[in-house]
């Protein structure tokens, strides 16, 4: 699914989120939330403090411009 312009966001379970980055595709923003997943656990483990996503979520915009949740990845997942 192309999704023209579309958001990936982090979100922890008390509905912290941070903006990960622009996505094109769903396939995309699977692969770049393992990788930014992966570079939170990297920084857990030198002592870091990184926000510990539960979920990220692809947001784009709808037919009305209006942004519309479109896809969610579960970081159990990984």
């Amino acid at each position: 699914m192309d999704l023209a312009v579309g958001v990936l966001i982090a979100e922890d379970a008390t509905g912290a989120y941070e903006v990960v980055e622009p996505v094109s595709t769903i396939n995309e923003a699977i692969e770049l939330a393992r990788h930014d997943f992966a570079r939170r656990l990297k920084d857990l483990e030198r002592g870091g403090e990184p926000m510990c996503p539960e979920i990220y979520k692809v947001w784009s915009r709808d037919y009305d411009g209006r942004y519309a949740l479109l896809f969610e990845i579960f970081s159990d997942n990984f």
